[in-house]
């Protein structure tokens, strides 16, 4: 089954919870899953080198977003500046395989590299900021634009589609993308836990983003482009 994220909510087979009119404090990733009035209990996305039903299901959160030539991929999470943590994305037709145990470039021995790092840009931007999702408001305000203009939204890394089609991101917690052993979870939706941004997430992340846009300096998003068959 395949789920969509938009603005608002999360579209699961024809279930579509999207609306022209919809907030604009939202993004794309777990602020869908938990909006400004959700309770209860935060689930954490993990990217781990084990599996479930004798390895026909990997345990790893790999998402895919669909871009226009020149549009750009707005990225962020908790885990970002956390030991080995780090956002990837991969060019339409870079992964291959079956669903569930598709073969990424650089994942697991597999040849080739990914085609962006989040850490990679950070770096040479020298912006400890960027790509860090530190707060439950800059969850529910979403990413910044380039130059900065959205006030309280968190500063991200970016990305730029050169071609049209569908872009593959996955989301590493500090362990890696070689990890596999439990995170602590804090499960809860505020993020008001110190390990929420820490090392203790170890394969997971807490809140995670990837927004659309079409153009960096654009605050509004592209909706009802990211999704996952997992």
């Amino acid at each position: 089954m395949r789920t969509f994220f938009g603005r608002l909510g999360i579209l699961t087979a024809a279930i579509v919870l999207l609306g022209a009119s919809t907030p604009s404090v939202f993004a794309a990733g777990s602020a869908n899953l938990w909006p400004a009035a959700a309770a209860g209990s935060r689930a954490n996305s993990e990217w781990r080198t084990s599996s479930y039903g004798g390895g026909k299901l990997l345990r790893r959160t790999l998402l895919e977003a669909y871009a226009v030539a020149g549009e750009v991929l707005l990225m962020g999470s908790t885990g970002v500046g956390q030991g080995s943590s780090d956002i990837r994305v991969w060019n339409p037709g870079r992964v291959t395989g079956p669903v569930g145990t598709e073969t990424v470039p650089g994942i697991a021995g597999a040849p080739g590299t990914a085609d962006f790092s989040c850490n990679t840009q950070r770096t040479a931007s020298g912006s400890v900021t960027q790509g860090v999702i530190s707060s439950r408001a800059q969850e529910l305000a979403g990413p910044d634009t380039v130059p900065p203009s959205v006030a309280g939204a968190y500063n991200p890394c970016f990305y730029a589609a050169a071609s049209t089609g569908v872009y593959y991101i996955g989301f590493f917690g500090p362990d890696g993308p070689a990890g596999n052993a439990d995170g602590a979870v804090s499960a809860d939706v505020a993020l008001s836990s110190a390990g929420d941004f820490s090392l203790a997430l170890g394969t997971s992340v807490a809140a995670w983003d990837v927004t659309v846009r079409s153009a960096l300096t654009s605050a509004s998003d592209l909706t009802g482009r990211l999704f996952t068959y997992y």
